[in-house]
């Protein structure tokens, strides 16, 4: 519908443009559709629990079994449950949603690097890098919440830079981002960070009412989703959260032998910025340029 009501000739160009790039991005991801249907394992988890709610069991990892929040992309599994009642097999909806969450990401991302004053041409660099991108493309068709966390971060970027031109819009982005911390835990993450954004924003406009209300709408919906976790699965955090903590049941940050940091040790160690000749610098050593960005 935009196309047709582009105002100019090179506003049509621009849709087109991003036409082709979705095109691309769907013809890569039937790549791993058709000749190679692709599911990572751990799609199985959400699978299993929206068949079982659908089918009157709960949220249980098998027939008959206790409630446990054994998954942690509570959106994405809600999601696949209402397609599953409607008849549709999770396997096929992942995969239809993976692609079209996708595609949704691609114009997100020219809108976000345009209202950065990116010059147009360099602007259509990111969905392109998108639509080439295994990484991103394989893990939308992975079966996992990925493509909606990528569409939903993307789509919360932007409201959030329109909301910071114009203080008086509706603050969707607070709900976007909301929906992004109940898609991954670390959701919670960018919200914050967004929050933070729009505190600094109401301060330069001195728009005050606007951060609150801001803060409002993402606490209210994102409080009855936490009270209404608790009461159903009596745990304050979901089971993956305990089964990767290691040993008890409290979060200990500064206990660098937990399995956490190790973790994160092992990673930096197999990941070498530099070898020059036998000496080696870990990304470790890099993390205050981080500081710099």
């Amino acid at each position: 519908m935009q196309f047709w009501l582009a105002r100019s000739q090179e506003e049509r160009l621009d849709y087109s443009a991003l036409f082709a790039l979705c095109f691309i991005y769907i013809v890569h991801y039937l790549v791993f559709c058709i000749p190679q249907p692709f599911f990572i394992e751990d799609a199985g988890i959400s699978f299993a629990f929206a068949q079982n709610f659908v089918d009157g069991e709960g949220f249980v990892a098998y027939a008959g079994g206790e409630r446990v929040e054994g998954f942690s992309n509570p959106l994405w599994t809600f999601l696949i449950a209402i397609f599953y009642a409607l008849g549709i097999s999770v396997w096929t909806s992942s995969k239809v949603l993976g692609a079209l969450f996708g595609v949704m990401t691609l114009p997100l991302s020219f809108a976000i690097v345009r209202r950065a004053n990116i010059p147009k041409n360099i602007a259509f660099l990111a969905p392109f890098a998108l639509a080439m991108s295994p990484n991103f493309v394989i893990w939308n068709a992975s079966g996992l919440e990925n493509s909606l966390y990528c569409v939903l971060l993307a789509l919360g970027m932007w409201r959030l830079l329109l909301e910071s031109e114009e203080p008086n819009r509706h603050p969707i982005s607070a709900l976007v981002f909301c929906l992004a911390a109940m898609t991954r835990p670390e959701g919670i993450m960018y919200a914050v960070v967004a929050g933070f954004s729009k505190l600094i924003f109401a301060i330069v406009d001195r728009k005050y009412k606007s951060f609150f209300y801001w803060a409002l709408v993402f606490v209210v919906p994102f409080g009855l989703y936490q009270a209404w976790r608790y009461w159903y699965f009596a745990w304050p955090f979901p089971n993956t959260y305990y089964a990767k903590l290691g040993t008890g049941k409290r979060f200990k940050p500064f206990s660098w032998t937990q399995r956490g940091w190790k973790y994160i040790n092992a990673y930096l160690e197999a990941h070498n910025i530099i070898d020059w000749n036998g000496f080696k610098l870990h990304m470790g050593y890099a993390l205050p340029l981080l500081l710099v960005g």
